[in-house]
């Protein structure tokens, strides 16, 4: 079943979000790990390929920075 375009943005940003994760956790005698990256990359690959499929564009990668002062 295809998934939505809010169903992808929403997949997309949960694994933006499992990157920026650590590696593992551990508190006492238990312990958690997260994916390996590489395995994150992969599915934030197919998730923008859906996503381009579906609106026939890629998503956006542009930022904008503002300083006051410092950068000119």
């Amino acid at each position: 079943m295809a998934r939505t375009l809010t169903e992808l943005q929403t997949a997309r940003d949960s694994i933006i979000q499992q990157m920026s994760m650590p590696d593992s956790l551990s508190f006492g005698d238990r312990a958690v790990r997260s994916k390996p990256q590489a395995d994150l990359e992969a599915a934030l690959r197919k998730i923008d390929s859906e996503i381009v499929a579906l609106t026939g564009s890629a998503p956006s990668r542009v930022f904008t920075i503002e300083t006051s002062r410092g950068i000119s």
